[in-house]
This record gives C-alpha cells, structure tokens and sequence, in this order.
C-alpha cells in the first residue's frame, strides 16, 4: 500500500511540474517562421506563452539582431507576414509533424531523466522494504526459539526426578503426567534417569530438613458469609437436605447444626451455600458444592498447634463462586463432571481433611495434599474411613501424627495404590501394624523420614505389585527377613538406608529381577555380600557402604553389566576389587559414576578403576 500510495504521488507530480516539449517545440517553431532564421527569440513562461501570445508578439521581437542593411525592409516583410497570419485561420496551429525532431529529443531529455530518478527511488524503496520484512522475519524466529527454550526448560523444571537428598519423596516419582520418571527402555526394562539422585553417600550431600509450605508470602483472602443476610426460605430447605444427606452416608451432622457456634466449616459452607442460592442445581451438585465447601473452610487458615496464625490458601482461583466446581483451582472432574480429583500440593493447607470428603467417595479416587501444614490425628483420620474408592494418597511433608504405626482407619483404603506419607510424624511398630496388609495393591509405599520403629512388615513381601519402597530414615530394627517371601516381583527401587537394620543379607536378594536401584546403606548389616547379588542382571545403583560387611567382594557381581553407581566403602572387606568389574566401570558414561571402597586400607583396586578410595 505505501509503494502504491508513493507511485501515485510521483505520477501526479509529473502531470503537474513536468513541461510539455511538444507544445513548447510548436511554439518555438511557429515565432522562428514570423522572425526569420536570425532572429532572436525571447525566451518566455511556457504556462503563461499560450494565453498571451497574439498581446505581447512585439516584445518578443528582439531588435539588437539586425545587422543587414534592410533592416527596415525585413521589419516591413515581418508585419506584412504577421497581418496575412493573422486573417489566415489556416496558419494559426502548425501541425506536430513540422517540429523539429532535434528539438524534440532535445526537449524530452530531461523528462527521460526524471523518470530514471523516480524508477531508481522505486527500486530503492522496495529494496528498503525487502531488508525490512527480512529482519522482521529474523526477529520473529528468535522470538519463537526463545520462548521454545523456556517452555523446554519449564518442562523439565516440572518433571524433576525423586531424591531422598533433595529431601522429596516417593510422589514425585511420578511426572506431571503421572507418569513414573523410571522409562522403560526398547526391550521393555526400565532405565534409571541420569538425573535421578542418590541416596546419602559419596553421590551426594546429606538432606536437608522439610521445608513445609511454600515461601511466597502472598495468599487469597477467605469467602465469608454474614448469616444475618439470609433468607430463612432458602436456609430451612437447604438444612434438611444436608441433614438427610449426613444420615444417609452414616456421619455425624452434628458440626452442622445451629448449637455448633457459626464458625465451624461446615456452618460456614452453609452459610455460603445459602447465600448462593443453588436451589436450580440438581441434588448431587449441591452435595458436591458443599463437600468442596467445607474442604474450603476446613483447610484454610485454621489455627493448630504447629500454627497459631496461618495464612490463607496461596491459590483458590474459582473457589466459591457460582463457576462449576470443576473448573476450581486444583478439582478435576471426570466426563460426567463428578470429581476425581483434588490436587493442592504447597498451597498453605492447615486443618485437617473433613469427613464430607466422604460425599464423594463414588468417584474421588486422588488426593494430592504434599508440603502443607495439615496437621491431623486421632479421629481426624476418620475421613479415610469413607473413602473406600481411594487410590493414591499423597501426604508428604505435613504434621500427620500417629503414636501406633499407620493410622487404623486407613485400613479401610483397599483399592490404595500409592500411599506416600513421607517426613511426618507417625510413630510406633510397624510390624505390629496390620495397616499394610490391606492394602495388597500398592505399587508405591513412601514412609520415609518419620519415627517407625520394629522391623520391616512381612507382609510388604507379598505385594506383587510393589515397584518403589521407601522406608528410609526411620529407626527400622530388625533384619530384611520379608524378602524371603519371594513375591516382589516388580520392585525397582528399594531404599532402607538409615536406619538400624542388622544380620546378615539374605540369598533371597538375588529373586528381585526388576531391581534397578537398591540402597541398604548407613545400617548395621553384617556378613558377606551374597553371590547372588550378580543373579540382578538390571541393577544399576547399588549402595552398601558404612555397615559392618566383610571378606571379598564377590566375582559374581561382574555380571552386572549395567551398573554405573557401586559404593562399598566403610566396611570390613579386604581382597582385589574384581577386574570385570573395573571393566564394567570403564565404558560407563554416567557423569555420577562411583565405584568406592576402602582402597586405602585392606581393599586392593588400582586408581584407573575405583573413582575414590576411603
């Protein structure tokens, strides 16, 4: 459009300050017939010639010319000329085809000129306009690589692996797809991720303590309800609805009713119920909008003895609006819009889960609370005990307590797959605890960082589906006497270290085919590393440093053939380190490979093979 616009400009400029050579040439011509050759012509303003031509002919004439004797005679001839023009029509207009060529290209050389300016000012401005889409192009990629870049970072930044020294747990075993970060490879077998840390030892530093909630100080105001503003048409009927709906799912109304006070959860969710007026929504919509409620108001801001003056939710975007529930920050429905899901890792939770979660109990089959301040005990459980449809349960990093183990009431979570209830307060014998064995479907136990004592449950050696166990950092006694069950048949990661565990490794170890990361490090373990260990053809981090294991390390473990992480050392062995296994070492690229021992005292291994000596 602005090549156009500036071609037009040209093109009217030309028609109006370019002159006209043929015209011009006419004129010229016709004077020089009336003078005669020698005369003089007078140059004049070719816009102004055509209309003042018959008034000042005279004064064109120049008179300083005539040098020939006939001067008058010549000045004579002109006026007679000039008169018989003047009563001749015919003589008035010379036709075009009299001019003079020479003057003709004389005359439209300039205009040829002028042309050539305005074609190389085109030719300039396209160039102009070609080097500017071309930069704007040049910018546009950019642009589009930079944010691909972030987007690829931030991806990555969510999809960090587990690690017992980064002081995360077991949940985040699985990615934001849910999906596990262990991938299996071609062949079917899973891979550990170079990425996925280690254990405490040599790989890396020890954990730091739980952090809690999150460090933005910014948080949501809470919904209130003055009770004063509502309408007794809509509370009475409201009322006894909920309290059929208490009475049908066996709980106990009684926090809903008026000699409750007017600031329980469930009063205040009434409240807003109220308020809202959902009479136009079908029954089991507005028991779900009440159960939300009163998660709302059970969870937010509520003082208890770990916090006296909490802050609101970080994020409750859509909550307690007349949006759909399922369009609430951290509520995701299924298909029918039945929730399926409540997702609210680090979001400054306090209080405790109410019972009214037990409302939806049909469909909720995922509960996220990790790195909150939820702190519950006693018959705050009892919300798990409607829950029955339950299959993953991620608590990590809150103040759970128990003094018996695993809270009894989670006994009623049969169908559980993932139960994660690392860094909290639970205490008590485990192996006295007939909690786990209902739960035969787990495929991920996290207990790690709490004050489990007794040892090890048998009865987590007959969980078929178990791939990931955490019990790390507890004070577990005891030996690993329920491997001898022989039915963990999918477990890949095994990490008992730190804690008190003793006697010997039994031979049964060898029956773990899938086990792809085991840690037994920093306990009292005993005895000799059993052959069977290099029976493990998929295992590649092994860590048994700082027990009391002696004698050679086995042969057998050079059929190891994918292991990039072997940390022996704080023991009492003493012997050759095997030379298939420096073999092994020597082609791993794994940027963290370790292969240490006490090569400083009874252990014999060359510097080329262990990567450091204690």
């Amino acid at each position: 459009d602005e090549i156009d616009s500036f071609l037009n400009t040209m093109e009217l400029g030309r028609s109006r300050t370019l002159p006209n050579p043929i015209k011009e040439e006419e004129e010229e011509t016709e004077e020089g017939t009336l003078m005669g050759e020698n005369s003089t012509i007078a140059t004049m303003d070719h816009h102004h010639k055509k209309y003042e031509k018959q008034e000042n002919l005279d004064d064109t004439i120049s008179m300083s010319t005539k040098s020939s004797l006939d001067t008058a005679a010549r000045k004579e001839e002109a006026k007679q000329a000039q008169k018989a023009e003047a009563s001749n029509p015919a003589t008035k207009e010379k036709p075009r085809d009299q001019s003079d060529p020479v003057k003709k290209s004389e005359a439209l050389a300039p205009i040829a000129t002028q042309e050539e300016e305005v074609d190389e000012r085109i030719k300039a401005t396209k160039k102009r306009i070609c080097k500017l889409t071309m930069l704007l192009v040049v910018v546009v990629v950019i642009i589009t690589t930079i944010f691909a870049v972030k987007s690829a970072d931030e991806d990555d930044s969510m999809a960090t692996r587990l690690s017992p020294s980064n002081n995360e747990t077991g949940s985040n075993q699985l990615n934001e797809n849910g999906t596990n970060v262990f991938s299996p490879d071609d062949d079917g077998a899973q891979s550990i991720p170079d990425d996925f840390n280690e254990p405490n030892g040599t790989s890396q530093p020890d954990d730091p303590n739980p952090t809690g909630v999150a460090d933005d100080d910014y948080t949501v105001p809470l919904v209130t309800v003055n009770p004063s503003t509502l309408d007794p048409s809509v509370t009475n009927p409201l009322m006894n609805s909920l309290q059929a709906m208490y009475n049908r799912n066996g709980m106990d109304s009684a926090p809903l009713n008026p000699s409750a006070g007017d600031d329980t959860p469930q009063r205040r969710a009434f409240f807003w119920m109220a308020q809202d007026n959902q009479r136009n929504l079908d029954h089991s919509t507005q028991m779900a909008r009440y159960a939300l409620a009163v998660f709302y108001y059970s969870t937010n801001a509520v003082s208890t003895l770990f916090d006296a003056h909490p802050d609101s939710w970080q994020i409750a975007d859509g909550w307690l609006t007349q949006a759909s529930y399922c369009t609430w920050y951290g509520i995701i429905c299924d298909l029918q819009g039945r929730v399926e899901s409540i997702e609210m890792p680090i979001n400054f939770l306090t209080g405790s889960l109410p019972i009214e979660l037990g409302i939806l109990k049909d469909t909720l089959y995922h509960i996220d609370i990790t790195d909150n301040a939820i702190a519950m005990s006693g018959s705050d459980y009892d919300v798990f005990l409607h829950l029955v449809n339950l299959e993953e349960l991620y608590a990590d990093n809150n103040y759970l307590e128990s003094e018996n183990g695993l809270p009894s009431q989670m006994a009623s979570l049969v169908n559980l797959e993932a139960l994660a209830l690392s860094y909290n307060l639970l205490k008590g014998d485990l192996s006295s605890n007939w909690v786990l064995q209902s739960m035969p479907l787990l495929s991920l136990l996290e207990l790690e960082a709490n004050h489990f004592t007794g040892s090890i449950p048998y009865s987590i050696g007959f969980m078929q589906d178990l791939v990931y166990l955490y019990m790390r950092d507890n004070k577990f006694t005891g030996g690993l006497s329920f491997l001898n069950a022989g039915q963990l048949k999918s477990l890949f990661v095994m990490w008992l270290d730190g804690n008190q565990i003793s006697g010997a490794i039994p031979a049964s170890i060898g029956n773990l085919n899938e086990i792809g990361s085991l840690s037994l490090t920093n306990n009292r373990l005993s005895g000799r590393i059993p052959d069977q260990l290099g029976n493990l053809p998929k295992l590649q981090r092994l860590w048994l440093h700082t027990n009391q294991l002696f004698g050679e390390i086995p042969k057998s473990l050079e059929n190891l053939n994918k292991l990039e992480v072997l940390e022996l050392h704080n023991n009492n062995m003493f012997g050759k380190m095997p030379k298939g296994l420096c073999d092994v070492f020597a082609v791993v690229t794994y940027a963290a490979k370790a292969l240490t021992s006490d090569c400083n005292g009874a252990v014999q291994c060359k510097p080329d093979c262990c990567t450091q000596c204690y």
